[in-house]
């Protein structure tokens, strides 16, 4: 009798199959809809910026393959529309596309804004990617199928580290082949729930520090996130990326051109117009913020504007600000910005 007790769990065990058609293992604990290639993802930019991300991308993508880099967490923060979400999706599709082993979670303030299905949906994730880890997750909920319902370091440890390094031990990847897990939008977790993954990914890359997976961490820069990261030891182990870096040279860039153009020729009125919306916008923006999708989202109404009073066009950047045109601001303000 007691060897038909040791049985029962295998029954459970499958429950966890997510292929099957009655599954209830693991998927009323996963979010169909927080993976960077689900039918609920979608880039709201109009325009990819090449020249912008293309830098941030080279950068992200130079931290997962460059050997030299011993830091397992990358945390890439940015101000409200500068396009973190954007290019946390383009670095899952390029992963994606070169085979890497990758799982990602999107929160949003809307429905995904806690923890609660954090681990499992990343643990499903990776059973699709790395096969051979999928019998191990079977014999894990197998002998516990309330695991997905315990604290964040539990689950983890036992439905994602654990399979991981024996599948590690197994084929000896490398560098190249280590997991990545891309975790966008933190801030739009609960307080409670930021703090407890961030203690988790701490845990993590302290306690296995050679075969840890590779996190990506997305989120605005707030001061209680800020202030979590610069403890130890969060700030050992994670390298610092802040996309507005790559923002606000672009504009300064513009500012020279507008001053150039200006004293050149009356000839490039219509470039000068789109310098001039793009720096009226920024002017507008509070704390002198830069928002490019903005720009493009507002290029239109911005231009005419501007359009309307170019019969007193300015001679300066001063007497453009102190004239006229600054009464042009509150009309092109963008009202949907998040701030």
């Amino acid at each position: 009798m007691s060897r038909r007790v040791k049985k029962a769990p295998k029954v459970q065990a499958s429950q966890f199959n997510v292929h099957a058609s009655k599954d209830q293992g693991l998927h009323k604990y996963i979010a169909h809809d927080a993976f960077h290639n689900s039918v609920g993802q979608h880039d709201s930019r109009n325009h990819f910026h090449k020249a912008r991300d293309s830098a941030v991308l080279t950068k992200i993508m130079r931290w997962l393959e460059d050997p030299g880099f011993e830091t397992p967490i990358l945390w890439i923060h940015g101000l409200p529309g500068v396009g973190k979400s954007s290019i946390a999706r383009k670095i899952a599709e390029m992963c994606t596309q070169s085979e890497k082993s990758l799982a990602s979670f999107f929160f949003s303030r809307e429905g995904r804004n806690t923890a609660e299905k954090l681990v499992p949906s990343l643990a499903y994730q990776f059973s699709l990617s790395i096969p051979e880890i999928r019998e191990d997750l079977i014999r894990v909920l197998g002998e516990d199928p309330l695991l997905p319902s315990r604290n964040l370091n539990i689950q983890v440890q036992s439905l994602i580290i654990k399979p991981l390094i024996e599948h590690d031990l197994r084929t000896a990847p490398g560098l190249e082949n280590r997991a990545i897990i891309i975790l966008d939008g933190l801030d739009e977790c609960r307080p409670e729930d930021q703090r407890n993954i961030l203690e988790m990914l701490s845990k993590i890359g302290a306690d296995h520090s050679q075969s840890s997976p590779f996190f990506l961490v997305f989120s605005r820069p707030e001061s209680h996130i800020k202030t979590i990261f610069t403890k130890e030891p969060l700030r050992s182990l994670t390298w610092c990326l802040a996309l507005n870096d790559f923002v606000v040279p672009q504009f300064s860039e513009l500012n020279a051109l507008y001053v150039q153009l200006l004293s050149s020729s009356s000839t490039h009125v219509e470039e000068i117009l789109q310098i001039l919306s793009l720096l009226l916008l920024c002017k507008s923006l509070p704390s002198q913020a830069v928002y490019p999708p903005f720009y493009l989202c507002h290029r239109r109404r911005t231009r005419n504007s501007i359009t309307r009073s170019k019969s007193r066009m300015p001679h300066s950047r001063s007497s453009f600000w102190t004239g006229g045109a600054r009464e042009n601001i509150s009309s092109i303000r963008p009202r949907d910005a998040r701030l």
